[in-house]
C-alpha cells in the first residue's frame, strides 16, 4: 500500500475537487496497489471528467486548498493527452508530492469513469473510487513505458479470473492495443494463447 504522506495528498486533493461535482477515478500507482500490484509510487494521478478549458476554475480551487501549479503552464500534453500538473506538501513532510490530473477526453476514458470502482483506503477518509483493473491496464498499454506494460502483466497473472475480457478486446482493438496487449500476455503466460485472439479482418 502507498505511503502515508502520499495517501494523505490523495486524501486532500479528493475533498477538494470533490465540490466540483465531476466524475474522477485514481489512476496509475496508488490504483495499481488496489489491484493487488504493490509497488512504489510517489505520485498521485487522478482521471477527471472536466475539459481542459475549466484548467483557470480547477487550479483556483487547488490553490485554495495549498495545492499549486508545479510549472507556469501547468496544462501539458503528454502522449496526445491533456494533464494538469500539481504538487501539494502536507503538513509535517519536508517534500512536495506530485497529483497530476489528467482529463478524460476519449470515449473510452468517459466510459471507464462511468466503471470506477469505490475503494477504502487506509487514512482516506474520502469515499474514493479507482479505476477498473480493465482500464487500468487500457491506459497504461496506452502510455506503453517499459514499467506500464511490466505493471499489465502482473495486473492480468493476479486479476485473471475477475477480468472482463470481451470489454478488454473491444477496446484493444478500437485503440490498436493488440499487439501490445499479446505481448503483455506472452509475458505474464508464457507459452499460453491470449485468450483475447485477433478478430479476423
Amino acid at each position: 500500500m502507498p505511503g502515508e504522506q502520499l495517501l494523505k495528498a490523495l486524501d486532500h486533493a479528493w475533498k477538494a475537487l470533490t465540490p466540483m461535482n465531476m466524475p474522477m477515478a485514481v489512476m496509475g500507482g496508488i490504483a495499481i496497489s488496489v489491484w493487488q500490484h504493490a509497488r512504489s509510487t510517489r505520485d498521485v494521478d487522478i482521471l477527471i471528467q472536466l475539459a481542459p478549458s475549466d484548467t483557470v476554475e480547477i487550479v483556483r480551487v487547488l490553490g485554495e486548498a495549498g495545492i499549486h501549479p508545479r510549472l507556469f503552464q501547468p496544462l501539458l500534453n503528454l502522449d496526445q493527452q491533456q494533464a494538469l500538473m500539481m504538487f501539494f506538501q502536507p503538513p509535517g513532510a519536508f517534500f512536495d508530492i506530485k497529483i497530476d490530473l489528467l482529463f478524460a477526453e476519449l470515449e473510452f476514458q468517459k466510459q471507464a469513469l462511468t466503471r470506477r470502482v469505490p475503494v477504502t483506503l487506509p487514512g482516506v477518509e474520502s469515499s474514493i473510487f479507482v479505476l477498473s483493473c480493465e482500464d487500468l491496464i487500457l491506459h497504461k498499454l496506452l502510455a506503453g513505458r517499459i514499467i506500464d506494460k511490466a505493471d499489465c502483466a502482473f495486473l492480468v497473472r493476479v486479476n485473471r479470473k475477475e477480468m472482463d475480457f470481451d470489454y478488454l478486446q473491444k477496446w484493444m482493438e478500437h485503440l490498436s492495443l493488440m499487439d501490445k496487449w499479446l505481448e503483455i500476455w506472452r509475458e505474464a503466460f508464457p507459452g499460453e494463447e491470449s485468450v483475447m485472439p485477433r478478430t479476423p479482418p
